[in-house]
This record gives C-alpha cells, structure tokens and sequence, in this order.
C-alpha cells in the first residue's frame, strides 16, 4: 500500500474510533432521537430559508428592526391626544 493511503485509512480508523468511543456511552434510542432532531432542524431550516427568499421577493417599504414600517405612517402628532 502507498503512504498516501495508508495515512487516510489511519486518519479514517482514529476518527471513526473517537466517534465510537463517544456514541457508546448512550442508549439505541437516543442517538436515533438526536438523529432526526438533528434532521428535523435541517429540513425546517431549508424551507424556511426558501421561504424568506421568496418572501423578500414581495414589492415594499423596507423595514427597520423593531420598528417596521411604523417610521412611514403619516401621523399627525398635535392631534386629540
């Protein structure tokens, strides 16, 4: 075997064995929990993110933090109050 490959399948072994030594101390059912949470979030984040692209595609005021659109009302402030 080459150095090149040698190297990999040593760098492929340690890694596999620190991710082994972590998993081992937790029960079937949690890492499989921890898995779809895990992909649950990823698959929301996804949607979400295609969901504020098209959302930002809708014409409009800009809007502040906070504020909103609430700086661009036409209000007359010597008014009832």
């Amino acid at each position: 075997m080459s150095d090149k490959l040698m190297t990999a399948l040593l760098a492929e072994s340690v890694l596999l064995t620190k991710v082994t030594r972590i998993v081992a101390g937790y029960s079937p059912v949690t890492i499989i929990l921890v898995g779809a949470i895990t992909l649950f979030f990823v698959i929301y984040n996804k949607r979400r993110a295609r969901m504020v692209q098209l959302i930002d595609k809708i014409p409009g005021p800009a809007a502040m933090p906070l504020l909103g659109n609430s700086i661009e009302m036409n209000v007359d402030h010597d008014g009832k109050y």
